[in-house]
């Protein structure tokens, strides 16, 4: 239920499950303007940024947010492993990831596994390689018409 803004790491980290560059389980919490650059290795809920980030979905509450986030360093593990994390319940806005991923089940370069519910949103102006706006919603990528 905490927040976490402004803030970074540098380091890799290793361990075995809820691994995240910054944060190994964000539950409910908000986390914003923050990046890793470590390499992340483990097994299971595995990410560049956080390991698992939680949300219980609360009407009218947003919870387990992430916000113009990032993540540089590479990922590697079993099951959900992503860029910047590896299993999501919450909505991701203006994030982005640049290593590399390697993983066995529910891998991904930005999200390893994202939950129905759950929305990821990517402005262009924070992707390294701006191309349009990007939409995430119920895992189907949706990108709008161009005019």
């Amino acid at each position: 239920y905490g927040t976490i803004s402004s803030c970074y790491s540098e380091g890799d980290v290793s361990g075995y499950y809820y691994l995240g560059g910054l944060v190994g389980r964000n539950y409910d919490g908000t986390i914003s303007n923050c990046y890793a650059e470590g390499d992340v290795s483990g097994s299971e809920r595995v990410g560049g940024l956080v390991g698992y980030n939680y949300s219980s979905n609360q009407v009218g509450y947003n919870l387990g947010t992430i916000t113009n986030c990032y993540a540089e360093g590479d990922v590697s593990g079993y099951y959900y492993v992503g860029g910047l994390v590896g299993w999501n319940s919450g909505p991701i806005t203006n994030c982005y990831s640049e290593g590399s991923v390697s993983g066995d089940y529910n891998a991904g370069g930005l999200v390893g596994y994202n939950e129905s519910f759950a929305s990821i949103f990517l402005d262009h102006t924070l992707s390294p390689n701006p191309e349009g706006t990007l939409y995430i919603k119920n895992n189907r990528l949706i990108l709008p018409n161009e005019e």
